[in-house]
């Protein structure tokens, strides 16, 4: 599929062809620093795609394999909201294994998963008997309300239309929900620096590729308020050495940026930061999610 030549976040109009990685070409939006694919797989090349994910999973180990991986980032991912958030009713967008909806469950939330590949969903309801639908997100939303949360850890750049999603999202959330989303972070020194060479750059299960920018305005436009980035180097203590293996030939080039950057953590953490978990509110007047 190819998209417009319009950025579809900003509605901008300087997009070009940025990058070429593993085959795909990545333009970029020259006003809000948005990077897609394009042309974009179809739905049937990419449930293809993630059959085959599912089963062979990263560097041959499969997605089932890495358990450990998983559940601690669940369990990570649970104690990160519970510090901010009451219980209620909880809908993880690409759910997968269900290991995350199985945390929120035991800290006494009521958690319905969306999934796109049937093995996947399949495992989640065997093994933690909890409710997932699959298709994709931007059909399933449509019959869905009454949420307090929603979830998208690592899923929104997998997304053929981000822009739906969110704006359906905020129509599923109940007045005062919040949704949640952690994906990759453009913009900063060592993105900038390492450009195609990011373990975010990813296609075909990685589409589109965000500023803060970006996702600030595409999270405003579909209505959110209280926006909070929290960014980090990358989210898995095993991502985080694969993206440091990535990016050690260009430490030459990097080592003056974060220098400039290392007498403040704050701003260190902005410069270095390729992970971002974003934070959303829907105002408690919109009561148009309670279905």
């Amino acid at each position: 599929m190819i998209l417009s030549a319009q950025c579809q976040v900003c509605k901008g109009n300087a997009i070009s062809l940025d990058l070429k990685v593993k085959g795909f070409d990545i333009w970029r939006c020259a006003d809000c620093g948005l990077r897609i694919v394009n042309p974009q797989p179809s739905p049937r090349e990419l449930q293809t795609w993630y059959a085959s994910f599912f089963a062979s999973g990263i560097e041959g180990q499969a997605y089932a394999q890495q358990e450990e991986q998983h559940l601690e980032f669940a369990r990570r991912s649970s104690r990160f909201l519970a510090r901010r958030l009451e219980h209620g009713r909880l809908l993880d967008i690409g759910c997968a294994h269900g290991h995350f909806m199985h945390e929120m469950q035991l800290a006494g939330w009521d958690s319905i998963g969306i999934e796109l590949d049937e093995g996947a969903a399949d495992v989640a309801r065997k093994r933690f008997g909890v409710e997932v639908s699959v298709g994709e997100a931007e059909q399933l939303l449509k019959t869905m309300g009454g949420f307090d949360l929603v979830t998208m850890w690592a899923n929104i750049e997998h997304l053929r239309d981000p822009v739906s999603v969110i704006t359906q999202s905020f129509s599923v959330l109940r007045k005062g929900g919040k949704i949640v989303i952690s994906t990759g972070r453009l913009g900063g020194v060592l993105e900038s620096v390492i450009r195609g060479y990011s373990m975010w750059y990813d296609p075909p299960q990685h589409l589109w590729y965000f500023t803060q920018k970006a996702m600030r305005i595409l999270l405003e436009a579909a209505g959110f308020t209280e926006i909070e980035f929290h960014v980090s180097l990358c989210g898995h203590l095993y991502d985080s050495i694969w993206e440091v293996c990535r990016i050690l030939k260009h430490s030459t080039l990097l080592v003056p940026h974060v220098l400039t950057y290392s007498s403040d953590k704050r701003n260190l953490k902005a410069a270095v930061g390729t992970e971002m978990i974003v934070l959303g509110s829907k105002p408690a007047g919109r009561q148009d999610g309670s279905r």
